[in-house]
């Protein structure tokens, strides 16, 4: 009830009131309520402009063995977007590379960040099967596909390889 009642108010905001209750959730509540509580503290942070705050809030969410794995996954995912400017590549590729898998519900944020991260690496060659898995998996959306396919033929894979057809010259 407490959650619910803090997160209302945030939305309407009443910041002030709601934050003290969630913190003291971090630190008090039962470990679901506690990932939660920081998770809705992270969001808070970001949307007022916070972004380290944010980062190191999804950090401590995604290091939270209590945690259920797909809130820490999202939480991991969500600090390494925030950080991803700051972030060597290879620290990207290592926390990342485990979600960027064909079949893994992260498949397709976590496989565009290692792939860009990759780009920067100057290791494209390792970026391409990533990109190539990406355009082909149909359950992914369209625009994720494109932009995976503008990527892949950046790095050199060709459009017939992406199973999709070359662009007509402009006139």
């Amino acid at each position: 009830m407490a959650l619910t009642e803090a997160m209302t108010q945030l939305e309407v905001g009443e910041g002030a009131r709601a934050r003290p209750v969630l913190e003291a959730m971090t630190r008090d509540g039962p470990p679901a309520y506690a990932g939660l509580a920081r998770l809705v503290l992270a969001n808070d942070a970001l949307a007022g402009g916070d972004k380290a705050k944010a980062r190191g809030l999804y950090e401590a969410v995604a290091a939270d063995a209590a945690q259920p794995q797909p809130v820490r996954d999202a939480a991991l995912l969500k600090a390494v977007r925030i950080g991803f400017d700051q972030m060597r590549p290879a620290d990207v590729v290592a926390k990342l590379k485990p979600l960027a898998v064909p079949g893994n519900g992260w498949f397709g944020v976590a496989g565009e960040l290692v792939a860009v991260a990759l780009i920067r690496d100057g290791k494209p060659e390792q970026a391409r099967p990533i990109l190539i898995a990406m355009v082909k998996d149909e359950a992914m959306s369209p625009s994720l596909r494109s932009r995976a396919a503008q990527l892949a033929i950046a790095v050199g894979v060709d459009v017939t390889t992406l199973g999709i057809a070359a662009q007509p010259a402009a006139q």
